[in-house]
């Protein structure tokens, strides 16, 4: 009887312990909005696929001075590239290059910038891979860090 009660008992408290350490989907999830915005993103590679051949990675070819520019997604739907700590030209580092207009879509399973929607294949806390099929280029895979 003693033996049972023992069995009972350690039964419950090890049900209980996992119960109670089980989160809530809601506390531990992360809006994508606060994954994306608030910080500095840096392109790490640029992939493009021209007339259906295998993707290519084209960011090597950039000038080494715009390789460590950062883009920034702001609340209000803005972006903003800003210069890299190796600047270009007679650019200062921080100094806004572009700005741009960003919003998701479709449940935000895609994130367009100035009205070109593009598939969200990666974002979390580190990484951000959108892929856009532009009529020019074909497709284009961007990914992105934090610096």
């Amino acid at each position: 009887m003693k033996m049972k009660f023992l069995t009972f008992s350690f039964t419950m408290i090890v049900l209980f312990t996992f119960s109670a350490c089980k989160k809530n989907k809601d506390e531990t999830a992360v809006s994508k909005l606060s994954l994306l915005i608030g910080k500095s993103w840096v392109m790490t590679k640029n992939e493009v696929q021209f007339n259906g051949g295998p993707l290519m990675d084209v960011f090597p070819f950039f000038d080494d001075c715009a390789k460590d520019d950062r883009w920034v997604f702001k609340g209000d739907g803005s972006v903003q590239l800003n210069e890299g700590p190796s600047a270009c030209d007679n650019n200062t580092p921080g100094q806004v290059l572009a700005e741009r207009r960003w919003a998701f879509r479709d449940n935000e399973t895609k994130l367009e910038i100035d009205g070109k929607p593009g598939v969200i294949e990666q974002l979390d806390q580190s990484v951000l891979r959108t892929s856009i099929n532009d009529p020019v280029a074909g497709k284009v895979v961007l990914h992105f860090a934090h610096p």
